[in-house]
């Protein structure tokens, strides 16, 4: 896959997670994956966007303890 068609991948889920905001860590798996593919492909990752994939990750992370019963 081109430089091009990662960014194009990339920018279209970044509109996803701003469309919801509140649910945007269930889309951390694609977008790791997205992330993961630039970097093997030697794209550079910028620090930004790995910061926003442990974000995604600590956000899951939390929203599993808010289903949880009491």
């Amino acid at each position: 896959m081109t430089q091009h068609e990662l960014e194009a991948k990339l920018y279209a889920i970044l509109d996803d997670m701003q469309r919801d905001a509140a649910h945007r860590y269930r889309l951390q798996p694609e977008y790791h994956a997205i992330l993961k593919q630039m970097a093997d492909e030697g794209v550079p990752v910028p620090p930004r966007l790995q910061d926003l994939d442990m974000r995604l990750i600590d956000e899951a992370v939390e929203a599993q303890f808010d289903n949880m019963p009491i």
